[in-house]
C-alpha cells in the first residue's frame, strides 16, 4: 500500500488544469531606446507594461529581453497566449497593431515598434512557482503585525522548499527546515499562546496549521487540542482542522472521521478505514468539505495525472 501525500496531488492537479491552457501563440514586440535611457524606460516598461500584462486572466506569461548595442539598446518583450482569441480579447480586432505605452515616445527610436506573432511548436509545461505572501496585505488587519509576517515568512520557507523538489516531504533540506519552523512555533506558543486570527490573521494561523502538519506525530498529537481550540473559535478554517485530524488518525492506524486521506491498495486510490461512515458525509458537510464521492473522484484523477 502507498499512502498519498494529499497536499502534493492537489498542487499536481492545480498543475494540470493550468497546463491544459498550454501556450500556443508568442506574441513578440521590439523597439529601440537610446542607450542612456535604457535604465529609465526598462523601469518604466516593467511598471506600465509588464505589469499589466501579467495581470490579465488569459496571459500565460510574458519574458523580456534587453540588449545593449552601441548606443543604443534594444528590448524585446513576449507575452504568451493559449490562442489568437485571448489577443483579441486583450488588444481589440487588430492585434498586429501595437498597442503603445503612453510614454513609448519619449523613449523609442523607431516608435511605435514593431510587433509579431508566432504559432508555438513546442512548449514545456508552466514552471511552479511558490509566491510568497504580502505582510503589507496579508497582516492588515492582525494586531500583532510582526507576529504575523514571522508566521507568514516561515510558511513560505517551507512551500518554497517544497515546490522546489515537486512536493517531496523527505529531503534532508526540507526536514531541516520543518524542525526550524517546528522550534520558531514552539517560542510563539510559550511567548504568545497559539496564533489567533486577531493576533495574525486567518493566513497567520493557517501558518501555524502547515507547520505543524508538516512534522511528526508527536508534534500532531501536542498541538492538536490547540488547532481544535483554534477550530472551535473560528480562528483556523474548518476543513484544515479536518485534514489534520484525520492524518493524525490515521498515522495511528486508527480510523479517520472526515475521509480526507487516502492511500493506494491494487493501484487504485482509496479513502483510509472511516470511523462511523455511514455518517461521513454529515460530518463533511459540517466541515466545509465536499461529498466523499466527489472528492474521490477528484483524488483519483489528480493521482492518474502523477
Amino acid at each position: 500500500m502507498k499512502r498519498v501525500a494529499i497536499a502534493f496531488l492537489l498542487m499536481v492537479f492545480a498543475l494540470a488544469l493550468h497546463a491544459e491552457s498550454r501556450r500556443a501563440v508568442a506574441r513578440m514586440w521590439r523597439g529601440r531606446v537610446p542607450h542612456a535611457r535604457a535604465d529609465e524606460y526598462q523601469k518604466y516598461l516593467e511598471e506600465a507594461g509588464i505589469q499589466k500584462l501579467h495581470a490579465i486572466k488569459d496571459n500565460l506569461g510574458v519574458d523580456v529581453f534587453r540588449r545593449d548595442e552601441g548606443d543604443t539598446t534594444e528590448f524585446v518583450v513576449i507575452s504568451y497566449w493559449p490562442n489568437r482569441d485571448a489577443i483579441h480579447a486583450h488588444a481589440g480586432a487588430d492585434i498586429e497593431k501595437v498597442h503603445e505605452l503612453p510614454r513609448d515616445r519619449e523613449f523609442l527610436i523607431d516608435a511605435p515598434g514593431t510587433l509579431k506573432h508566432y504559432d508555438i511548436i513546442d512548449s514545456p509545461p508552466p514552471k511552479r512557482v511558490w509566491k510568497n505572501a504580502d505582510p503589507a496585505v496579508d497582516c492588515a488587519g492582525a494586531s500583532e503585525k510582526a507576529l504575523c509576517a514571522q508566521l507568514l515568512a516561515m510558511r513560505d520557507r517551507d512551500q518554497q522548499a517544497r515546490y522546489a523538489v515537486n512536493g517531496k516531504d523527505d529531503t534532508p533540506e526540507i526536514r531541516k527546515i520543518d524542525t526550524e519552523n517546528l522550534a520558531q512555533l514552539d517560542a510563539i506558543v510559550a511567548a504568545h499562546g497559539f496564533p489567533t486570527k486577531a493576533m495574525a490573521g486567518m493566513k497567520g494561523v493557517g501558518s501555524a496549521w502547515t507547520i505543524v502538519q508538516h512534522n511528526d506525530l508527536s508534534a500532531h498529537i501536542r498541538y492538536q487540542p490547540m488547532l481544535e481550540k483554534a477550530m472551535q473559535a473560528g480562528d483556523l478554517e474548518a476543513a484544515l482542522y479536518a485534514t489534520f485530524y484525520d492524518r493524525l488518525m490515521t498515522a495511528q492506524n486508527k480510523p479517520q472521521l472526515y475521509g480526507t486521506q487516502f492511500h493506494e491498495v491494487n493501484g487504485e486510490l482509496v479513502p483510509f478505514p472511516i470511523e462511523d461512515e455511514a455518517h461521513v458525509e454529515e460530518r463533511r458537510a459540517k466541515m466545509g468539505l465536499q461529498p466523499l464521492a466527489e472528492y474521490t473522484k477528484l483524488m483519483r484523477e489528480v493521482f492518474k495525472k502523477q
